[in-house]
């Protein structure tokens, strides 16, 4: 039934001059249907995780597969980009590409759950792309981050790109955690076995909770005060950055205290109402420069979707 339809899809196009690109991961589990597709139809294949396998690559290629091979910049439901997973996952799918002949590398930058990452942060991983995608040698990651801070952002301290990198590690409650318990509580979605991952801080008892957050509080502090400060080695417009830097360190901090208010409520041990308020004011406040940064790049979108959530959670922690 797959085949049929792309097979009819493909056809129809092939037949009006235009060449089709299709995302294999249904056709790889029998590479031998790709004989029946138009002879130069584009298999996409991908793989996003930070340590790839070769497996549908290998496959693809021995059934004879025209392909693109689709790494990702790893900033889907993230509100800073997993840098360093973004590095290895591009740098092995690229290798891939030059070991089997792929036509080409078609680089990927996804959204999922209402696309809250800001594109600007998927450039180190567009960089990547780039420049393992035109050069066989392997760059070490240190080094390639220093090249795209002094290139891309004009900063002479070459600090840029590790700075960004470090954001994610801090993350204790992120936005696919946020949704997930959202649509759970909420909208009393069912979850299959094992689709459901808490992160460690909700299974964290509160005192264990507080303290996870505090210790990513002080580094996230830390972090912004190194980029205000290395501000002043970047070319002047690309310091635009910084303001977008410090709206998303704070999405990381508010998220990371929402997410230990919820492991409090879950230990029976709730916060403060006067805390909670408070935190609910800053969520708010925080959504309407969110709000404006998204407008000024883009349309509406998701972001009716994005403001029922960030309401909601608002709204839960004035209640208790």
């Amino acid at each position: 039934m797959y085949i049929n339809h792309v097979k009819a899809l493909c056809e129809f196009l092939h037949s009006r001059g235009k060449r089709v690109q299709f995302f294999g991961d249904i056709i790889c589990r029998r590479p031998e249907l790709i004989a029946q597709l138009p002879q130069d139809t584009l298999c996409l294949t991908w793989g996003y995780a930070p340590d790839p396998s070769v497996d549908s690559c290998h496959a693809m290629a021995q059934a004879g597969a025209v392909q693109y091979l689709c790494p990702g910049v790893c900033g889907w439901n993230q509100w800073m980009n997993l840098t360093k997973n973004a590095y290895s996952n591009i740098l092995k799918m690229c290798q891939y590409a030059h070991q089997y002949r792929a036509e080409g590398i078609l680089n990927t930058d996804w959204g999922d759950f209402g696309h809250v990452n800001h594109p600007a942060f998927s450039v180190p991983g567009m960089i990547y792309g780039a420049a393992f995608s035109w050069n066989q040698e392997e760059i070490a990651y240190d080094e390639i981050n220093r090249q795209i801070s002094l290139l891309e952002y004009g900063d002479t301290a070459g600090r840029t790109v590790d700075i960004l990198a470090k954001v994610p590690e801090q993350s204790l409650f992120g936005w696919r955690d946020a949704v997930v318990f959202y649509e759970k509580t909420a909208r009393k979605r069912v979850f299959k076995e094992g689709e459901e991952e808490l992160p460690e801080l909700l299974l964290a008892d509160a005192g264990k909770a507080d303290s996870m957050v505090e210790q990513a509080d002080r580094a996230l502090q830390t972090l912004a005060t190194q980029m205000k400060q290395n501000a002043v080695f970047m070319d002047r417009q690309a310091r635009a950055l910084v303001g977008l830097f410090d709206m998303t360190v704070e999405a990381v901090r508010l998220w990371n205290e929402i997410g230990a208010a919820v492991a409090h409520e879950n230990q029976g041990a709730a916060l403060h109402p006067e805390e909670t308020y408070a935190l609910a004011g800053r969520l708010e406040r925080w959504f309407m420069a969110f709000k404006a940064q998204w407008r000024s790049i883009g349309r509406e979108g998701d972001l009716c979707h994005i403001a029922k959530i960030i309401f909601w959670y608002a709204d839960r922690l004035r209640c208790k």
